[in-house]
């Protein structure tokens, strides 16, 4: 793995970050009215797993997904945050934050080694709120990483819990670090639809992980 994963200490310390939430540092979320937007196809939360190139039989962690509207509504780009929910640094999460290109008829998105950086803020699966990155808190470098994705949005794909369906998501991403460390992974997942139930496998996943 990329970091060495802490113990369930986190755990409890993430519980209790929880009950402090209304003394976080907050993020607003750059979408008024997700799903009228240009994007409106990409747009919102996604929740997945994502796999290592190198050894894709088992996850290696869950990416949250956030993809926003550009200032101008393009119809054509897209901002997107790729979230890693382990919590390597305490509750100052590992995110970058970089443009895609898009095509709505296809479903498509994509980009190909563009300048990144760590936001301000990402949104904590744990805490369940907006929280500042560990770039922002200079824990780790804020910008000069470099991203790739390319993917597809597949509609009605995904059963969830009650046995609805939702939209899926699938990419290649690579990320390359101010280090020069490159990171490669196949990432699957779903849009992200607010029900404990349909979140519980991400969960279990992260809790596991953390011994």
């Amino acid at each position: 793995m990329r970091f060495e994963i802490m113990n369930k200490t986190i755990l409890k310390v993430l519980t209790f970050a929880a009950g402090l939430a209304g003394l976080a540092s907050c993020e607003t979320y750059k979408v008024d009215a997700p799903e009228t937007t240009a994007v409106s196809e990409f747009d919102g939360r996604w929740v997945c797993f994502a796999y290592p190139k190198a050894s894709p039989a088992e996850p290696e962690t869950v990416f949250m997904i956030d993809i926003f509207n550009t200032t101008n509504n393009d119809a054509d780009k897209f901002w997107i945050k790729v979230i890693d929910c382990l919590p390597y640094y305490g509750y100052n999460l590992d995110c970058i934050q970089f443009l895609a290109s898009c095509d709505g008829k296809a479903l498509t998105f994509q980009a190909d080694d563009v300048d990144a950086e760590q936001p301000k803020a990402c949104y904590n699966f744990l805490l369940e709120q907006g929280y500042p990155t560990a770039g922002y808190m200079k824990i780790v470098e804020a910008t000069g990483y470099k991203a790739s994705i390319d993917g597809k949005i597949i509609k009605n794909s995904v059963e969830t819990a009650a046995g609805t369906k939702v939209d899926g998501i699938e990419f290649s991403y690579r990320r390359v670090d101010p280090s020069g460390d490159v990171y490669e992974y196949t990432v699957k997942g779903m849009k992200h639809t607010g029900w404990a139930e349909d979140l519980q496998e991400y969960v279990d996943f992260l809790e596991n992980a953390l011994g």
